[in-house]
């Protein structure tokens, strides 16, 4: 009783907080996800498969009841005890599940449709944050009930038909649901589905904030209706702009329903692509006539939607604007401001330039004036300068063939058209256009965003945590050099997933970990046999092999290079062979199964002879008996031996220490890391003080190890 009553006063004091999302992604509690929805919508299919995506727990609210009532089902605690005990039972239960207490990591809990049915239940959940409302059209939902009907012997009789069902609880849905998912009707491609899912989950915990970087922009959808435009456009849309704009106001109908539908035919065509919601009013040259209340309740949808981009414009009543910037949740807000009958002074533009930072609140700060002569296009962008604070961006423009130039000039989330689609405001540019002339005149922006690009955590948690430190370090490097680039992380399972990032001409280059190394490998650009570093530079991709290169250039001094063996299973042992074939290896061998070719497998490294260079990448067993065994290894042979683990279980010095005591030539893993870094930042042709990136290096270290050890010991 009194963990639950801590409970929800935890919540409680976040709802009252108003915590973004983003603020709970920081926090160390682990988050819990709750998914509400009709029950065939597919919480559990979706959730238990984002669960295994992400490395979160998993719940399905009937299980724990199951458990709670000794082994009953749902149908037979209501048959025993009524829909009232039945329902107390399940918020009971969904405290425990939901606890915080009880998440040993992030978890996502499947909750039944109906936990919304009674108001103390309701009070819970206006209380939990985030609730994921799986919106799956009601057709689609009564289609799966009506197929499966030995489905339901597990479920208590609603007594009532499906769609009366929906249409009774959509508004307490809608109430409590902090985000909501929209699934397209008729959508079957499951894998394709939760992966989108996996990526919206990822949102809605602040976990993949789109970057304000140079020659960024933005694509207007202008389509009335997404299910008549080919899927293809969409795409071909996607690969050439960082975000999306969503213009809700052209849709053909602005009820809710229609809306959310559009959005899901947008995303399922464009995975990965981050939504920019844009309802504009006719007083900013756009099509919404409607009253403020209606304007606000579409961008509240907007938020719900979990779009990583909402426009919001500055004129509305700061009130409304106010309400809006309190609960906005990851989204990213971009005040905007537009006049399409005249240019104002410098000083009407500094005015809205502040007004269109609301209150300090928005991410980017959008003008758009119309041109009355070729020097309006420096004024907008020097006032945009000027007055904008550096933690934001700004939009500067004007309109028409006279403000085309502005386009040009604008860096960061440059408003464009695709050439299939109508433009969203007159003289827009396709992208390539504008890179084009920005190219031709030297105007090519100076921040990039770097990404560190691997599979998800779930599906390979030894290589999440080498994506996580490598982020690390990416961001406290441009900090220390005092650059404006921008490190960020995304996900990825193919080759195809990876290129819509690495394509951007926003993008600067990337780390790839896990199988993209092999997979981009084949890339006619790669030129080599695998691919931890790339460059993007002109449109133009270049694959290098970083690790490999710095292993070859340890290993090249050595007289001898007859054996080699890799002992560990926590790196990628690819790069570790390409580098050893490289540099002339006659024989490599591990004594963990291994994938590669021409690698031998053999029971006891200690027999092994003629060993000339060692290389370890962390194991999976105890200390001790790991000392054990190198011990043997290195008095025995003397190999060179190259760390090129992370070592966050183990003391960092235990390695070096033992090579020490058998006169071994030694290479720690601190310093093969500065070595691999420096080699990113060469193959970017970026200018990087070692001494700079060895203190960084360091320090980033030692602070990944004690959050490792201490989130461990939190858990334990």
């Amino acid at each position: 009783y009194f963990c639950n009553l801590l409970h929800i006063c935890f919540r409680l004091l976040e709802s009252t907080c108003l915590c973004s999302s983003v603020e709970l992604a920081t926090m160390s509690c682990p988050p819990v996800v709750a998914l509400i929805g009709m029950r065939g919508a597919g919480k559990t299919t979706l959730g238990r498969g984002v669960a295994e995506i992400l490395g979160f727990d998993f719940d399905d609210l009937d299980e724990v009841i199951t458990r709670a009532a000794n082994g009953k089902l749902p149908p037979q605690i209501v048959a025993e005890q009524g829909w009232d005990a039945f329902r107390k039972l399940e918020a009971d239960c969904f405290q425990s599940a939901a606890s915080v207490a009880a998440a040993r990591k992030g978890k996502i809990l499947a909750c039944g449709g109906g936990i919304i049915e009674t108001a103390p239940a309701m009070d819970i959940m206006r209380c939990h944050n985030p609730v994921i409302l799986i919106d799956r059209h009601i057709d689609d939902v009564v289609a799966t009930l009506e197929a499966d009907p030995a489905a339901q012997v597990h479920r208590a009789s609603l007594g009532e038909h499906p769609r009366d069902t929906y249409k009774r609880r959509l508004p307490k849905y809608e109430e409590v649901a902090n985000f909501r998912f929209p699934i397209a009707k008729g959508e079957k491609d499951l894998s394709s589905l939760t992966t989108s899912f996996a990526r919206f989950v990822n949102i809605a915990l602040g976990r993949a904030i789109p970057s304000t970087v140079s020659d960024s922009f933005f694509i207007s959808l202008t389509a009335p209706d997404y299910a008549q435009v080919s899927p293809e456009i969409l795409r071909s849309a996607a690969s050439n702009a960082d975000t999306l704009e969503f213009r809700v106001d052209l849709l053909e109908s602005l009820e809710p329903e229609n809306v959310i539908h559009q959005a899901a035919l947008i995303r399922r065509s464009a995975p990965g692509t981050p939504l920019l919601f844009t309802v504009r009013s006719v007083d900013h040259g756009g099509k919404f006539a409607g009253s403020e209340d209606e304007y606000f309740k579409l961008n509240f949808l907007g938020l719900q939607l979990c779009a990583e981009l909402l426009d919001v414009e500055c004129t509305w009543s700061e009130p409304r604007i106010a309400d809006l910037v309190a609960k906005r949740g990851p989204s990213l807000l971009v005040g905007s401001y537009h006049n399409f009958g005249r240019m104002l002074n410098r000083t009407e533009l500094k005015d809205v330039f502040q007004r269109c930072m609301l209150s300090g609140a928005a991410a980017i700060a959008k003008v758009v004036v119309k041109a009355e002569a070729r020097e309006d296009n420096w004024t907008v962008q020097e006032v945009g300068k000027a007055t904008t604070p550096d933690s934001a961006a700004f939009i500067g423009l004007c309109l028409g063939e006279a403000g085309k130039l502005s386009r040009v000039l604008n860096q960061v989330m440059c408003p464009s058209m695709h050439p299939s689609l109508a433009p969203g405001a007159p003289g827009q540019m396709s992208v390539t256009e504008l890179l084009e002339t920005r190219q031709a005149l030297g105007l090519m922006g100076t921040s990039r965003q770097f990404a560190v690009i691997g599979p998800w955590e779930g599906e390979a948690p030894k290589t999440s945590a080498a994506a996580s430190l490598s982020l690390r370090l990416l961001q406290a490097a441009f900090k220390a050099l005092q650059l404006p680039h921008v490190a960020v992380q995304d996900f990825a399972r193919s080759s195809e997933e990876a290129s819509r990032l690495l394509a951007l001409a926003s993008t600067g280059g990337a780390v790839l970990l896990g199988p993209l190394t092999s997979q981009l490998a084949s890339e006619a650009w790669a030129d080599v046999s695998y691919v931890d570093c790339v460059v993007q530079r002109n449109g133009k991709l270049t694959g290098h092999c970083c690790k490999s290169e710095r292993l070859k250039e340890r290993l090249q001094p050595l007289g001898s290079k007859r054996t080699a063996a890799i002992l560990g299973e926590r790196g990628d042992p690819a790069a570790c062979v390409a580098g050893l074939h490289a540099v002339g290896f006659q024989r490599i061998v591990t004594a963990t199964p291994c994938e590669e070719p021409d690698v031998e497998v053999v029971q006891d490294l200690s027999k092994v002879k003629d060993l000339d260079a060692l290389i370890y990448m962390g194991m999976e067993m105890p200390l001790e008996k790991l000392q054990q065994s190198l011990t043997e290894i290195c008095q025995s042979n003397k190999p060179m031996v190259i760390d090129m683990s992370l070592q966050m279980d183990e003391a960092p010095t235990w390695l070096s220490e033992l090579a020490k005591k058998s006169d071994c030539q030694m290479v720690s893993s601190e310093v093969f890391l500065l070595e691999e870094m420096l080699a990113w930042f060469r193959a970017w042709h970026i200018e990087a003080k070692a001494d700079v990136l060895k203190e960084v290096v360091a320090k980033e270290l030692v602070n990944f190890r004690e959050a490792s050890q201490q989130a461990r010991q939190a858990w334990t």
